[in-house]
C-alpha cells in the first residue's frame, strides 16, 4: 500500500473512492447476512412450534393408549 503522504491528489481520491466502494459492499454483505438470518431464525422458530404440537399429539396418544 502506498503512503498517503506520496500520494497526488487524483490518487488519494481513488483510494478513497475505492475504501468507500469496499465498506459499501461489506455493509451490503452484512445486510444479506442479517436477513438471511432473521429468515433461519423465524424458521427455527417454526420448527420449534410444529416439534411442540407433535410432542403434545405424540403424548395424547400415549395417554389414551394405556
Amino acid at each position: 500500500m502506498e503512503m498517503v503522504g506520496s500520494m497526488s491528489a487524483q490518487e488519494a481520491a481513488a483510494y478513497a473512492a475505492r475504501a468507500v466502494a469496499d465498506a459499501e459492499a461489506a455493509i451490503a454483505e452484512a445486510e444479506e447476512a442479517a436477513k438471511e438470518a432473521e429468515a433461519a431464525e423465524a424458521d427455527a422458530a417454526a420448527a420449534e412450534a410444529f416439534a411442540e404440537a407433535a410432542l403434545k399429539t405424540l403424548k395424547g396418544r400415549n395417554t389414551s393408549e394405556t
